[in-house]
């Protein structure tokens, strides 16, 4: 019960609203003074309660004496709320995004290093989908369990009309197996070089932020153990990296 108040709440719902709207989606229809019971909600205060959920159009009213209200089906009322909800969380998102990335330039904050492979997947996870202009990608390999997932968050961005620039390896010996990356990537329709890359990768979103990936490399073979992420938002250092990247890509 507490949490579909909250959840309600989160809809913009006070408590009493919520409250009594679950009350009534229980007895369907019913009079302000049923309602009250089953809600708790003080019949001083069960009213106007009523009356706010009239107005968001959750429920009918059907005047007599006394006046009985009706649940409509949540089915045809609720979507738009969570619509609402949802325009809402984009543009929260939208907006802490940019102040964030807005403010950590002048923040004298060292390089991130992440060492938990976990971590590092969620970090590189969150840069791509943040990406709104252009990704520049230096591709060693690729993790053969993600790489169907990195095809889809490639192609996503593709359609949004990222520039997308890749770097990568024409293939490599992963945990003692070859993957051909090239056959791999063959269906991936965006600008890629092949040529001999270390075991790391790399990444450029939008000139603003970098991440690079170290793997574990013996005898050509490269492992997923001890992986390390270096995240790094300094412009002087993103700035180098991207020219160095576009003059190998060129």
């Amino acid at each position: 019960m507490e949490e579909l108040i909250d959840t309600f709440k989160q809809l913009g719902f006070t408590e009493y609203e919520s409250k009594a709207y679950m009350a009534l989606a229980t007895l369907v229809s019913a009079k302000a003074d049923q309602i009250s019971k089953h809600s708790k909600v003080p019949r001083s205060k069960i009213y106007q309660v009523l009356e706010n959920l009239h107005e968001k159009g959750l429920l009918e009213v059907q005047q007599g004496r006394p006046i009985e209200y009706t649940m409509i089906n949540p089915k045809d009322t609720l979507p738009k709320y969570r619509e609402k909800f949802n325009r809402n969380y984009d543009k929260m998102e939208s907006r802490m995004i940019n102040l964030y990335e807005s403010k950590i330039p002048k923040i004298n904050t060292p390089i991130t290093s992440i060492e938990d492979k976990e971590i590092i997947s969620s970090q590189r996870f969150s840069l791509i989908r943040n990406t709104n202009k252009s990704l520049y990608l230096r591709i060693g390999f690729i993790i053969p369990s993600e790489i169907t997932a990195f095809k889809k968050q490639i192609t996503y961005l593709l359609k949004k009309g990222v520039e997308i620039r890749i770097l990568a390896s024409k293939s490599y010996q992963y945990n003692k197996k070859t993957v051909n990356l090239e056959e791999e990537l063959s269906d991936l329709n965006a600008p890629i070089k092949f040529m001999n890359l270390p075991a790391a990768q790399l990444y450029l979103r939008d000139g603003k932020e970098m991440l690079l990936i170290f793997a574990e490399s013996k005898n050509e073979n490269i492992s997923d153990k001890n992986m390390v992420g270096l995240h790094n938002t300094y412009p002087t250092i993103i700035s180098n990296y991207t020219k160095a990247f576009e003059k190998h890509f060129s």
